[in-house]
C-alpha cells in the first residue's frame, strides 16, 4: 500500500466503475473515498485481510459499489470537475484584473 499519494487517481478510477476499494488511512484517501471503501492501517495484515473478505460478501459489495458511484458522481465526475476548473479560471483571470469575458 502506498504511504503518501498525490491525488489518488486509482482509488477514484475504481470508484467511477463502481469498484470498492481497500486503501490505506492517510489522505487523500480519506477525503476521496469517504465511506464508499474501507480504510485500513497500513502494517495491519489482519485489518488487509478483514476489510477485503468483507467487500467480498455480495450484500457488503453491492450496498459500496452503489455507495462508489454515488460519491464518484457527486464529487469526482466529468461535470463536477469541469464545473469546478472553471470557477477556479474564472477566479483566476478576476485576480488580473482587465475584461477576459468573451
Amino acid at each position: 500500500p502506498s504511504l503518501q499519494e498525490g491525488f489518488g487517481r486509482p482509488v477514484v478510477e475504481a470508484m467511477s466503475h463502481g469498484i470498492p476499494t481497500v486503501a490505506g488511512n492517510i489522505e487523500p484517501f480519506r477525503e476521496i473515498m469517504g465511506d464508499a471503501g474501507s480504510l485500513v492501517e497500513h502494517w495491519n495484515t489482519d485489518d488487509w485481510v478483514e476489510a477485503i473478505l468483507k467487500i467480498s460478501e455480495p450484500d457488503v459489495y453491492q450496498r459500496m459499489s452503489d455507495l462508489c458511484r454515488t460519491r464518484f458522481g457527486d464529487h469526482f465526475s466529468r461535470k463536477v470537475f469541469s464545473g469546478q476548473l472553471n470557477l477556479a479560471f474564472d477566479a483566476f483571470l478576476e485576480s488580473l484584473g482587465g475584461d477576459y469575458s468573451r
